[in-house]
Parts: structure tokens; C-alpha cells; sequence
């Protein structure tokens, strides 16, 4: 006689066998829960729930000329979940810098409306909740950050910045469009400034790039700074690698050949670089080898300082990478981005084997 049992009929197929018979609609569910429970699981794995935010921060006058701090605020904008773009502003706005007189501009970014110099040191503290800061970059000089990590998840960041010239164009201009001859002239200027963004790394791709600029500073006065990348070939050599762009003649017309940009790498990327003195470092412009001064710093850090000269340049610090055919290349980048899409496969059919299982057990009892 056939054996049935809720919700599953069992029939006998033979001596001693019994072949499951599973309702359409409990198939239908079953996928179902496993599909949820892969989902959950997923985002379990690297996604997060809560939404980054600043809770504290304020700003100080630490050394050097002192401003008239009254006067000067901390404007922060989330740009996204990944950037928080920080600027020192005056309360009341002041006439700039122009090369023409045609077009009046006005700005709160004058710190030197106040009385702020070169020598003016500004510490800006921020406290960050769910999210984790990795690398500071932007418009200062003499920049340098820590970071205090709280029981509670939130983090401390605290940076110092001395202000700078910024020669700025007007309307928006992209790097890798920059524009020539005459345009490629500033329209306005800020006789000092300080603008930097804070970001977690984390929308960039690639395992590596997260551990090497996490604690990196990477400051410079060129008008645009694009998004920090790590370049690697297939020995594992590495550079960091950065899009900057600047008026190539100031606001009066002198060309702009003595600009500011420098790194400061942690501890952690100089031992992964095997860097045991600073000169081991190679620096380029465009791909094309540059000057630069390298030195260590107390805590086992190394600061690399250039002087480039705009329009728009890439900018890379690191190893010398091994000059391999095409061929080879693509070849690299699919097995990684192969073994990549494998893992990720092999961890959905995981989880949905876990939720037929479960579902099925269920039934079961």
C-alpha cells in the first residue's frame, strides 16, 4: 500500500523503495525560502544597514597666524555612502581674485579674509558613525591625520591643514577633457583655502586597494583631484595613482610650473612594498618618470613631495611595473575577475542548498 504523509505523498515504487512526490506548490515555496535566505545571507556577507553619518566636529586654530576663528565654520556634505567632502568657510563672503572684471565672484572659501596666512594651522576634528575612514585627500598643505577608534563603532578623525593659493576655472571641466591654449587659463583665485573629502575606499574594486591607502594623505592644489587607483602588474608590483588637473597659467597669466602635491604612505603599504629606505620609491608624470623628495616620518611612514606642473597630469608613487605584453595582461585580469565570479557562485549555491534543506526539513517534521 502506498504510505502518504502531509504535505508529502510517498509511494512504493518496488520492494523496500519509496520515491518522494513533492506538490508543485510546495516546490514553489520551497525555492522561494532558499532564495530569501540566499539573499539575507548575501547581504549579511558585505552589505551594510545603517546609513554613515557625522554625529560631532569642530575646528580649532593649533599653530601659526591666528585667524579670526569667530568667524570660520566646518561645512561638511556627504557627497555619497562612500565621501564626506569638509571645507573651512567664512561667514560673510569676499570679492576673489579674477582675470576678468566682467563677471563679479564672491566666495566663503577666503580664509585669508579673515586672517588666515601660510603659516596658519587649522585641526579639524570629526566623528564618523558607521562609517570606517580610510583615505584623506584634497587642498592643504602640510596636512596629516589620526584616527580614534570608539567602542561604541564611531570613529575620531582628526586632521591638520595650513591653507593654500587655489587657481580655480569657472564652470565645470573635467580631467580627462582638460581644456587648451587660453582656456587653460584661471579665472578666479583663493588666496587661502583649505577643502579636503575623507572616504572609506570602498567604492573602488580590487582586494588590495582598501589595506594600501588605508591612512593615506594625499594633498595637492590643483583645482580637480580625481579618484585615487592602484595600479598593479603581474609580479605584484603596485602604484598609487592619482588624476590631477590645474590652470596651466594663473589668474595674471604666469604659468603654473611649481605646483603642490605630495603623498604620505602608511606602515602598512611601505612593509607590503618592501620599502626599506625612501629612495627604493620611483615617482612618474603621465607614465614618464618625475623628481621628487622622499623621507621617513616619526612613526615609520614615508612622505613623497612633487612639484608638477599643470594642466592635467596622473600622478603615481610606488614600484616600477614590469612592462608585459597585452596578452598577458587581459589573461591576468580574467583569471581574477574568473576566480572572483567562482567564489560568489559557489557562495549562492550554498546558501541555496542551506534554504532547500531547511525548507525540506521542515516539511518533514
Amino acid at each position: 500500500m502506498p504510505f502518504t504523509r502531509y504535505p508529502y505523498r510517498y509511494t512504493a515504487y518496488g520492494e523496500g523503495f519509496k520515491f518522494p512526490y513533492i506538490p508543485l506548490e510546495y516546490m514553489r515555496r520551497t525555492v522561494r525560502n532558499a532564495l530569501l535566505l540566499s539573499t539575507v545571507f548575501l547581504l549579511l556577507l558585505g552589505v551594510a544597514t545603517a546609513a554613515p553619518e557625522v554625529v560631532d566636529y569642530s575646528v580649532e586654530h593649533v599653530d601659526g597666524t591666528e585667524p579670526d576663528m569667530d568667524e570660520i565654520y566646518v561645512e561638511i556634505d556627504q557627497q555619497d555612502p562612500y565621501v564626506f567632502n569638509i571645507d573651512l568657510k567664512t561667514h560673510e563672503e569676499v570679492e576673489t581674485d579674477l582675470r576678468t572684471e566682467e563677471y563679479p565672484l564672491t566666495t566663503s572659501f577666503e580664509l585669508a579674509s579673515v586672517g588666515a596666512d601660510a603659516s596658519t594651522t587649522f585641526e579639524v576634528e570629526v566623528v564618523f558613525d558607521d562609517f570606517m575612514p580610510r583615505f584623506l585627500i584634497g587642498a592643504g598643505d602640510n596636512m596629516d591625520w589620526e584616527r580614534d577608534y570608539h567602542d561604541d563603532g564611531q570613529v575620531t578623525a582628526t586632521f591638520t591643514a595650513q591653507p593654500i593659493e587655489h587657481q580655480r576655472m569657472l564652470g565645470s571641466h573635467e580631467i580627462h577633457d582638460w581644456p587648451a591654449g587660453d582656456d587653460d587659463r584661471a579665472d578666479w583665485a583663493i588666496d587661502r583655502h583649505v577643502g579636503v573629502l575623507i572616504s572609506n575606499a570602498e567604492r573602488q574594486d580590487g582586494r588590495f586597494f582598501k589595506e594600501r591607502v588605508n591612512g593615506t594623505v594625499i594633498g595637492s592644489d590643483g583645482m580637480s583631484i580625481g579618484t585615487p587607483d592602484l595600479r598593479r602588474d603581474v609580479a605584484g608590483n603596485e602604484q598609487l595613482v592619482v588624476p590631477v588637473a590645474g590652470p596651466h597659467y594663473t589668474v595674471d597669466g604666469t604659468r603654473n610650473d611649481d605646483g603642490l602635491y605630495y603623498t604620505i604612505l602608511p606602515e602598512s603599504t611601505v612593509e607590503m612594498w618592501n620599502v626599506t629606505e625612501p629612495d627604493d620609491l620611483e615617482a612618474w608624470y603621465d607614465g614618464e618618470s618625475a623628481d621628487f623628495t622622499a623621507e621617513w616620518l616619526d612613526d615609520d611612514r614615508i612622505i613623497i613631495e612633487m612639484t608638477p606642473s599643470y594642466s592635467a597630469i596622473e600622478v603615481a608613487v610606488g614600484q616600477e611595473l614590469l612592462d608585459v605584453p597585452l596578452w598577458q595582461e587581459t589573461l591576468l585580469t580574467f583569471w581574477y575577475q574568473a576566480r572572483t565570479a567562482f567564489i560568489a557562485g559557489i557562495l549562492i549555491i550554498l546558501a541555496v542548498l542551506s534554504g532547500i534543506g531547511i525548507s525540506i526539513r521542515r516539511r518533514l517534521s
